[in-house]
């Protein structure tokens, strides 16, 4: 009886934390493939490079203070409030120029806070299943934006592209409602909207707080950077456009497996151990395939798909291990922020900086070997950081 009553409450609460995750990308994914479609509507290119950087910036520079709000407002409460945010600022952002970055900011924001709530609210509900969770939602977005990017200029083409934008509404507002009639866990309204105090703030004294939050930066700024610059490494490597593209749709879409299932391989302390060999070799293999992979479409697209599936589970990694080191929801929601804020603001010097360097180098090589370089400090950030989780958390 007890597990058929488990079972009805994990339901509705699986389908809200997926709801939710769609909202995660789709919203600044679906930017950059209407560029002609915005140039061609009057908006300058700066204003469109502002749709995507402005998400970035807020990023970096709000997901602390989130944090620091979920003991004062609670995190469902910030939860609602933040869809129902974002449903109205996707909806009016395209009704003129002013709105589209005073919308843009409030969208930024909200997808800010979710991305901080998210695993609190899979802490504060269901933490025995915060690796499958965790691994369920990063999974999900994954797949949105990936879907959101391939759609959005057919869509587009039939209605417009206002039109198109504000249908990312719908997300929201089916995130808000599913959220809204999830039943919670009992005494969480009580237990988030205690005192400033409920925070441990010794915890930010703690190594592996510090820790966490460089592993997190640095496996940003490789994916991000990644991101940027494969397409152009691709074609350098004489791949035709039209190829790399596609190689791009698949270095995003591969590691969606990979996601769901790596956190829920961190049973001890030894198999987080073993993981964290696993993506230093998925790093080693995928950037010296781009390195090595001279003409060859068959060795490029293979380190394409390793390093795909490395870059995504080691992110889906990261935020499960926020829930490890916090413990409670409340130390989830302001660790979480301080880790996101410094490994977004890493994030977007990233593929600014190596771009600069590929610049003065004039080689791709380079820029290769510093990316491997720091995907080793990176891991060898992970393995510290996993001798320093106590025994019990690691086996969470």
């Amino acid at each position: 009886m007890m597990q058929k009553l488990e079972i009805k409450k994990m339901v509705p609460f699986s389908v809200a934390i997926v709801l939710i995750a769609m909202n995660l990308r789709m919203a600044i994914i679906s930017v950059p493939p209407l560029t002609t479609k915005l140039l061609g509507a009057g908006i300058s290119s700066t204003t469109i490079g502002l749709l995507t950087t402005i998400p970035l910036l807020c990023f970096g520079g709000f997901s602390a203070l989130i944090g620091v709000l979920v003991p004062r407002i609670g995190a469902s409460r910030l939860v609602a409030i933040s869809l129902a945010v974002l449903a109205v600022a996707n909806w009016v952002r395209v009704l003129n120029q002013p709105l589209l970055l005073i919308g843009t900011a409030f969208v930024g924001l909200s997808i800010t806070a979710l991305n901080v709530l998210l695993p609190v609210i899979i802490l504060e509900n269901r933490p025995q299943e915060t690796g499958r969770l965790n691994g369920f939602y990063t999974s999900t977005f994954n797949v949105c934006a990936a879907i959101a990017s391939m759609l959005v200029v057919p869509a587009a083409t039939l209605w417009d592209w206002q039109v198109t934008m504000q249908w990312l509404s719908v997300p929201a507002v089916l995130g808000l409602v599913s959220w809204w009639l999830t039943p919670k866990q009992s005494g969480t309204s009580h237990s988030v909207h205690q005192s400033k105090a409920t925070f441990d703030w010794q915890l930010l004294k703690q190594p592996a707080v510090w820790l966490l939050a460089l592993f997190f930066g640095g496996q940003s700024l490789v994916f991000y950077t990644v991101s940027a610059w494969l397409p152009s490494i691709l074609t350098a490597h004489q791949l035709t456009p039209t190829t790399a593209g596609i190689s791009q749709g698949l270095f995003q879409l591969i590691g969606v497996p990979a996601a769901y299932l790596l956190p829920q391989l961190r049973q001890d302390r030894r198999s987080l151990m073993r993981v964290m060999a696993m993506l230093l070799m998925g790093y080693v293999l995928g950037i010296g395939g781009l390195l090595v992979g001279g003409q060859s479409v068959i060795i490029l697209e293979l380190a394409t798909v390793i390093l795909g599936i490395t870059t995504t589970a080691i992110f889906s990694l990261a935020l499960s291990l926020v829930t490890l080191v916090a413990q409670t929801a409340v130390n989830a929601g302001i660790i979480g922020g301080v880790v996101q804020s410094i490994g977004y603001l890493l994030a977007s010097i990233g593929p600014s900086l190596l771009g600069q360097l590929k610049t003065q180098t004039q080689s791709w090589n380079i820029v290769l070997l510093v990316l491997m370089l720091i995907s080793a400090i990176v891991i060898f950030i992970g393995f510290t950081l996993t001798h320093r989780l106590p025994a019990q958390n690691a086996a969470n």
